[in-house]
């Protein structure tokens, strides 16, 4: 039970570095002076792959976080999976009131991000190898926790994306063996 609750608060802490990543991404400020040719090129670069690591950024914190309220939920933790969702909701509520007023980043903002992203990257693994990792737990919880939709909600399955996220799913778990 002791395990299971330091993996729990290792996912949150994940999530949590997540978050802040997301939310350092939307309160940076600054302005950009003048950009020749070649800086436009290499700030479109930098910016792409600035944008590329938030997309995973909020992908891999809400893929976490969605993992560990089901877990909760599955254990009959609702009143822990409730808080958790009442926090995250006003995380964003303060992302969206933040990306409201925010100034525009400046090209050296942007690279000092990029740099950011790099140096978190090369702590944890490549991209693909975080996500492969978190897919696979996902992948391992739901083989052992089969589950069938019988909630009152319209809900259909479209059998193209069941066979898409199965096919995800099983490469990831392929990957970690």
């Amino acid at each position: 039970m002791r395990q299971q609750g330091a993996g729990i608060m290792k996912k949150f802490a994940y999530t949590i570095v997540a978050v802040v990543l997301v939310a350092l991404g939307w309160s940076v400020r600054g302005r950009a002076d003048s950009m020749d040719a070649a800086a436009k090129t290499n700030q479109s670069t930098v910016a792409t792959d600035v944008l590329k690591a938030q997309i995973f950024n909020s992908a891999y914190a809400e893929v976490t976080f969605s993992e560990v309220i089901i877990e909760q939920l599955a254990s009959g933790r609702v009143d822990d999976a409730k808080e958790m969702l009442r926090t995250h909701q006003d995380g964003h509520i303060f992302s969206l009131e933040n990306s409201l007023d925010s100034a525009a980043i400046s090209p050296d903002e942007m690279v000092a991000l990029q740099d950011l992203n790099l140096s978190l990257e090369s702590s944890h693994g490549s991209r693909r190898e975080v996500a492969e990792r978190s897919l696979a737990r996902i992948a391992r919880f739901r083989a052992d926790h089969p589950w069938t939709y019988s909630g009152t909600l319209p809900h259909s399955t479209d059998p193209e994306v069941e066979a898409k996220l199965a096919s995800i799913l099983k490469r990831a778990s392929d990957s970690q063996r």
